[in-house]
């Protein structure tokens, strides 16, 4: 009790009002048959298991103490919308209803568990992924797919790709630190990580390629965006379903491909990376440069998913954590080991430049 509690007051709901918009978004249902459960663990929102008689449904709130709070329902929202018109239930939750004016969406309640950093992934799992993606851009459903707004940090050049990068880099600049953790994370950023970037900018600008390297129409994809095990739920009976599109659209299968295999959760092994990228390719590559551009990008994306780690210590996304009660110095700590960890990986990845 003491947890929905806190989980309203973070709302600005009381709990007079979450039963009323409950009422709205679920009409068929009467809150005397009502259990509301918070679920822990949201990166950036809250989110609640309603149980309704013997149906369960997953209830989340957009945090709305940020802009970007309508967009992302709207994103999930028309996203789910979309797929389950193509493909059913077979790959995520079916949406329910939603209430945009107060940050609430209704979808199908998944039982599954969340996939860590000890689950091995297999090549069964790939494809799985890759049936998806092609699922979802079915040329059948390409009228559909065209009112879809962009992905967020849509990428359609090459230069798109670096303004995305600078963005994140300029947020880590303006970092203030107030104790010995965020002193050292501004160390590394510092003397590590913008150097990095420096150094890999100028590789791409400097590419014959630069100016002109630009997506054609048709080679624009439905992108689940943040894509990867980390947004994924396996489930009893072996099937695995995806989850959190906030930030999904139209986008570069590039940006794809290269976030899947560097995202720092569930880690995909690179052992997959030629199979995947050749598959992608050979559904959206119609100039046939898309195998080049994910690896011009590779490395990119690996200093880019260092900045996300390192979010928690940037006063704008800082906010959004808080919101979920994710920002401690034990927490802030974690997460800079985990950035150190990817700075130290460089050497790994070497090939894909």
């Amino acid at each position: 009790m003491r947890l929905i509690i806190i989980f309203l007051k973070n709302m600005g709901f009381s709990q007079e009002d979450l039963k009323s918009r409950l009422l709205t978004l679920l009409p068929f249902s009467s809150e005397e048959d009502w259990v509301i459960q918070p679920i822990l663990g949201g990166r950036n929102n809250l989110a609640f298991c309603v149980t309704s008689r013997e149906k369960k449904y997953f209830l989340k709130y957009y945090n709305q103490n940020h802009q970007d709070g309508n967009k992302k329902l709207s994103a999930e929202f028309y996203f789910l919308t979309y797929a389950a018109l193509i493909c059913k239930s077979r790959y995520v939750a079916k949406p329910v209803a939603c209430d945009s004016e107060h940050g609430l969406a209704v979808y199908e309640h998944i039982e599954g568990s969340r996939f860590d950093s000890s689950f091995k992934i297999t090549e069964s799992e790939i494809k799985h992924t890759l049936q998806f993606i092609e699922e979802i851009n079915r040329k059948q459903f390409l009228c559909e797919a065209q009112n879809m707004q962009l992905a967020a940090e849509a990428c359609f050049t090459l230069k798109d790709h670096i303004r995305v990068l600078d963005n994140r880099m300029t947020a880590l600049k303006a970092i203030e630190a107030h104790n010995d953790v965020e002193h050292e994370a501004k160390e590394i950023i510092d003397r590590q990580l913008i150097p990095l970037w420096e150094q890999e900018k100028k590789k791409i600008e400097s590419s014959a390629d630069f100016s002109s390297n630009f997506l054609l129409r048709e080679e624009k994809i439905v992108s689940p965006s943040d894509f990867g095990f980390h947004n994924a739920l396996y489930l009893e009976n072996g099937d695995v379903k995806f989850v959190d599109f906030e930030y999904a659209g139209l986008d570069d299968p590039a940006k794809l491909v290269c976030d899947y295999f560097n995202q720092v959760e569930v880690p995909v092994p690179l052992k997959y990376f030629d199979f995947f990228s050749q598959s992608i390719a050979e559904m959206f590559d119609v100039s046939g440069n898309l195998v080049l551009r994910i690896k011009k990008l590779f490395l990119l994306y690996r200093i880019k998913w260092c900045c996300i780690i390192l979010n928690y210590f940037a006063s704008s996304e800082r906010r959004k954590k808080e919101f979920v009660g994710k920002v401690t110095e034990v927490n802030q700590a974690l997460q800079l080991q985990k950035a150190k960890k990817i700075l130290g990986s460089f050497t790994e990845v070497e090939f894909m430049g």
